[in-house]
């Protein structure tokens, strides 16, 4: 698989057991991104702005 496009395909055809599955071994690594993102803001003092603001 070469694009998030080919990926999203891929779990459409998925039976309901594997994407629980994906999504079990998934899950702990967006939370690991999140506490590392919100370790980063802490020490910084300084967050990302949202998408689309412009000050």
């Amino acid at each position: 698989m070469r694009t998030v496009e080919e990926i999203k395909e891929a779990i459409e055809r998925l039976s309901p057991q594997e994407r629980a599955e994906l999504g079990a071994w998934l899950h702990p690594r967006l939370d690991h991104e999140w506490d590392s993102d919100l370790k980063e803001v802490a020490s910084t003092g300084k967050a990302n702005k949202p998408v689309g603001t412009t000050n």
